[in-house]
Formats: C-alpha cells, structure tokens, sequence
C-alpha cells in the first residue's frame, strides 16, 4: 500500500486556488511512490482544522491574506508556536524582500519562499527534499 504525501495550501483567494495546475505535483509525488493528497484551503478556519498538523507533510501558504489575518506569516508562526517544523513554501505575488522582511522579523525557520509565478515549481523542489528525509 502506498502512503499519503499531504500537502496543506493556503490562499484566500479560492479562484486563484482553483486555477491552479496541480497535476505536475500531483505527478511529481506519484512519481515518487506517493499518492498525493492537496488540501486546498480559502478560509482560516479550514486550514487550522488540520491542527497539530501532523500528518501533513508540507505547508504552502500566501503572503497575502487578504480579510482574514495581517499577512501569512501569522499562520507559520503559529504553526511553530505549537512545535511544528513541518517545510513551509511562503510564497506572494509582489516583492520577495516582503516575505524575507516578515521571515525575520518573526524569527521563523525552515521556511522556503516562491514568487506566485514559480509557486509550484518551488513545492515540487521542497516536497522532493522532504521526502529524502523521511
């Protein structure tokens, strides 16, 4: 039998979520003897359902989250409040620096970050590095 590789997406923008080609990840992961399993979540509610996050195997979250929260890094620092140093992928549409600004000034770790452009060229990279460590 063949385990889940689960990776838990974050952007409150359900259309850009839902435009999305996931199929080269969904192939990349197959590929790698895994069944894949994409949580595509729009609503803060939703994605901290999946708390303590512990069978998810990567974490892929905006910059920008519009209404719900100041900005992404809240939620990844949340996650590592409660111990959890499952890969995050923080990714936005504008300037890289924002996201390395938000990185330090929250202090957070094992974050990896993308241009919304190459977002998932970027979870593809980071889900292979993950799963040579498992």
């Amino acid at each position: 039998m063949k385990e889940a590789f689960k990776v838990l997406w974050f952007d409150d923008n359900r259309e850009y979520l839902d435009s999305l080609d996931f199929e080269p990840l969904e192939s990349a992961i197959r590929s790698w003897g895994f069944v894949p399993e994409i949580h595509k979540e729009s609503e803060a509610a939703q994605f901290m359902s999946h708390s303590p996050f512990a069978d998810i195997e990567l974490i892929v979250v905006d910059y920008d989250l519009g209404e719900q929260v100041p900005h992404g890094e809240a939620f990844i620092k949340k996650i590592r409040e409660n111990s959890v140093l499952t890969e995050v992928v923080f990714y936005t549409a504008h300037e890289a620096k924002d996201l390395w600004t938000a990185i330090c000034a929250n202090e957070l770790e094992g974050v990896f970050v993308a241009n919304r452009r190459e977002v998932i060229s970027k979870v593809i990279k980071v889900s292979r590095q993950t799963i040579e460590t498992i």
